[in-house]
């Protein structure tokens, strides 16, 4: 692959919304990041498995990892088994993996699905899942972005691990790639 379509695929997937540009999440300033030791904030919303999901549903584990993910984005597909191992080894460490999903459909440009068969919709969230056997809990924050919000979230996939006391204790990348 040569340095052109390198800084093109880059590019790209900056203008298209997801992944990082030079492997940085870049802050929103009308949107900031929550600070180290803030604490979680409340949220309830709708999740693939037909359930309504809130912030105390959680209050057992031991840990909470928040990771924003989506059905549309490239990048975001080249992490589903690794999201997938790592709700696999750290469930029974008491950590509840809870993936988000911030994207409204109706706000993609169509040039933006051109790497995925499926939009955002919560309709075809549940249909990744299934086809994908997803069985940690998949919420859509697509219409209001309240939880996207209130956490900063800027890029798919980013993560926000709350210790016990909920508070956040890191922010940023799941892995080093």
């Amino acid at each position: 692959m040569n340095s052109r379509y390198s800084i093109f695929a880059a590019a790209l997937l900056t203008f298209a919304g997801c992944g990082r540009h030079n492997g940085e999440v870049k802050p929103d300033s009308d949107h900031p990041v929550l600070t180290i030791g803030s604490p979680a904030p409340d949220f309830s919303l709708p999740g693939v498995d037909g359930k309504t999901h809130s912030l105390g549903e959680y209050a057992d584990a031991r840990v909470l990892a928040i990771l924003f993910d989506c059905n549309h984005c490239a990048e975001s597909h080249l992490y589903d088994d690794r999201i997938r191992r790592l709700d696999a080894d750290y469930r029974d460490k008491g950590v509840r993996v809870v993936v988000v999903s911030p994207d409204n459909p109706a706000h993609l440009h169509y040039a933006d699905l051109g790497y995925s068969d499926m939009t955002d919709s919560l309709i075809d969230m549940k249909e990744r899942a299934a086809e994908t056997h997803i069985t940690y809990p998949f919420l859509y924050d697509g219409d209001s972005q309240s939880l996207t919000g209130k956490l900063g979230a800027v890029a798919t996939p980013q993560i926000f691990v709350f210790d016990q006391a909920r508070k956040l204790r890191y922010e940023g990348r799941i892995d080093d790639n």
